[in-house]
């Protein structure tokens, strides 16, 4: 809600961004990672609990898009400018918009906080990438159990890359 002078209350659209300062704050503020990783297990709960939802409901044009953001991070050694844009095309289908500005906000602090993450080898890379492909393959086949099970996956895939990064702060859990 929106007090203006003159005009009272104005009740707009609603916007998760306010939260994005708070988030980038709590994510890098810790001496451990134990703020992104947080971060990381609250985007995986949204994001599997939501993709089952999107198998066989996204438009073909939809699915071709995030095929492309596929072949662009391929190309780009994992582009995370190609990486949330596939996260965003793939929740503005969802029936939600709240989803994905929630996802577009951990974006922005685990964007913030990637800092502390090693950057990732080729192999990681390639498996990120095929991570994704499962997820637009099975979103295709309107297979939301597979959808869940590759979207569970890509996150198990950067918890490991976080832990990896890291092995002073695996000794101090």
């Amino acid at each position: 809600m929106d007090t203006r002078h003159g005009h009272g209350s104005i009740v707009g659209e609603p916007s998760l961004h306010v939260l994005s300062p708070s988030l980038t704050f709590g994510a890098v503020s810790t001496t451990t990672r134990s703020g992104l990783r947080n971060l990381v297990e609250i985007r995986e709960l949204i994001e599997v609990g939501v993709v089952g939802k999107l198998a066989g409901a996204l438009t073909d044009q939809a699915l071709d898009r995030l095929a492309e953001l596929c072949d662009e991070m391929t190309h780009s050694g994992l582009d995370p400018d190609a990486d949330r844009e596939f996260h965003r095309v793939l929740y503005a289908g969802a029936d939600n918009p709240l989803i994905g500005q929630l996802v577009d906000v951990f974006w922005d602090a685990y964007r913030a906080a990637q800092a502390v993450l090693d950057p990732p080898g080729r192999g990681d890379t390639a498996e990120t990438v095929a991570r994704h492909r499962l997820i637009v393959d099975a979103l295709r086949a309107g297979d939301a159990d597979v959808a869940r099970t590759a979207m569970h996956d890509h996150f198990a895939e950067i918890k490991k890359r976080l832990d990896d990064s890291s092995p002073d702060d695996r000794r101090r859990r």
